[in-house]
């Protein structure tokens, strides 16, 4: 996601660009699958905290790295301001997972969990619904 199709004062979130692995090596960057794939998502309220402390984050970061810095404008990156793909984010979760000393598991699963700690946390259904891509 990139930081200029969220809105944290609106708390809505705009669907435009995907970024995918092929090969699980290539990032591929490129529009949503289909038309009802671009949409604008409504941001659960216990998500609005942490996505407003990654952006302040990220801002003494980006003073720290000086030039070094890439601003690519999207929101999960590393120190240096590069996007981190998906192989990263799940090695970098099975590492957690193993200090943690928790059983790995599939990183697939993490969709649904999302739903349901959403659910959990009083997100009415139509927003679950929007989220999960369900046509409203």
């Amino acid at each position: 996601m990139r930081w200029e199709y969220l809105d944290l004062r609106l708390a809505t979130l705009e669907i435009a660009v995907t970024r995918t692995m092929a090969g699980n090596r290539k990032v591929v960057e490129k529009d949503a699958k289909t038309e009802a794939g671009e949409r604008v998502l409504p941001v659960p309220l216990p998500l609005t905290f942490p996505l407003k402390k990654l952006r302040h984050q990220q801002i003494p970061e980006k003073l720290a790295a000086g030039e070094a810095y890439e601003d690519t404008g999207w929101a999960v990156v590393d120190e240096l301001g590069r996007p981190v793909n998906t192989r990263q984010l799940r090695e970098q979760v099975y590492r957690l997972m193993a200090e943690l000393n928790r059983r790995q598991f599939c990183l697939c699963g993490a969709r649904h969990s999302c739903l349901s700690y959403l659910k959990n946390n009083g997100v009415p259904d139509h927003i679950l619904a929007a989220v999960h891509g369900d046509i409203l």
